[in-house]
């Protein structure tokens, strides 16, 4: 048995594709939503359910976070002994065979690594038609590549679309909770690979998928991307790097990593997004708030 998690917030019409394309896969799906205001697509969610045996909807009484919804997903998988729990954002799009290629990949890579803890596909983001890069760590530096065919050894995944093996939340624990939303799945990764397991990429499926509102923005010959995320969203990325940072033990090439991510993120608000006042103050708060969490877990130590 597999179980697919979809956590929802004021989901559009995106989330019922993804539903409708699960339904015909083999997998059990659990819908967590966190208190949507958006009752109409709710009520389809919930008319769906009605009449298939293999959904179940759980809807909280207020908004407690992308990783507490996940992990009431993940607590749910396992009660049900299922062997691989799958991740779903609610815009993301699908492949009608996605689980079954999924697992096919899975069984492949395990044939010659049985360390395979993570299995992510690759992404295609529908607005700038690119695919996404992966992360790649050296002794001494780190890349980001592009998967054009077979399978490939990464050290971070995004959650959408991610296979998991239950038995490896035995080991790695779930989702950090005080992190609510944004770089939860970086977090996850690095204590996946701590705990000796390893996370593969495979190019033989693909999700489409994008963070954010991409838009582009050149200068001087220099490609920018940004995705456009509210002021609040802009905090949580910057407080949770740094947590994530301090809370792991990580090598310099991922410190450095995370921290051009940081660096990166308040160049492109500032340069070209849309109310950058809000967002730089947002932006300075999660780094308050970042750096006093460093100065607290010193003090302890």
């Amino acid at each position: 048995m597999n179980i697919s998690i979809i956590v929802t917030y004021n989901p559009d019409d995106k989330v019922l594709d993804i539903i409708n394309s699960l339904l015909h896969q083999n997998t059990e799906i659990i819908v967590v939503d966190n208190c949507s205001d958006n009752s109409k697509i709710i009520n389809k969610v919930l008319e769906i359910q009605k009449d298939k045996e293999n959904i179940n909807f759980h809807k909280l009484k207020k908004n407690l976070g992308l990783s507490k919804a996940q992990n009431i997903g993940i607590k749910y998988s396992r009660e049900r002994n299922a062997e691989f729990t799958f991740f779903f954002d609610q815009d993301t799009k699908i492949p009608n065979n996605y689980i079954e290629t999924m697992i096919e990949n899975w069984n492949q890579i395990d044939q010659t690594d049985n360390k395979i803890g993570i299995l992510g596909p690759n992404y295609l983001n529908p607005e700038t038609k690119e695919g996404a890069k992966f992360l790649i760590l050296d002794k001494n530096k780190y890349k980001l590549f592009k998967i054009n065919y077979g399978s490939n050894e990464v050290n971070n995944l995004i959650s959408s679309g991610l296979m998991v093996k239950n038995t490896v939340f035995d080991s790695v624990g779930l989702m950090d909770e005080s992190f609510f939303i944004d770089q939860i799945d970086t977090d996850f990764s690095i204590r996946v690979n701590d705990n000796g397991y390893k996370i593969y990429v495979t190019a033989n499926t693909q999700l489409e998928h994008c963070i954010g509102e991409t838009s582009t923005k050149k200068i001087f010959g220099k490609v920018f991307k940004t995705n456009n995320h509210s002021a609040m969203r802009k905090y949580f990325f910057i407080r949770n790097s740094f947590w994530t940072i301090k809370k792991n033990r990580l090598s310099g090439p991922m410190k450095v990593y995370i921290a051009h991510q940081i660096i990166y993120t308040f160049l492109t608000a500032i340069l070209f997004e849309k109310n950058k006042g809000i967002k730089l103050i947002k932006m300075g708060q999660g780094f308050i708030d970042g750096i006093r969490y460093f100065s607290k877990e010193n003090q302890k130590q």
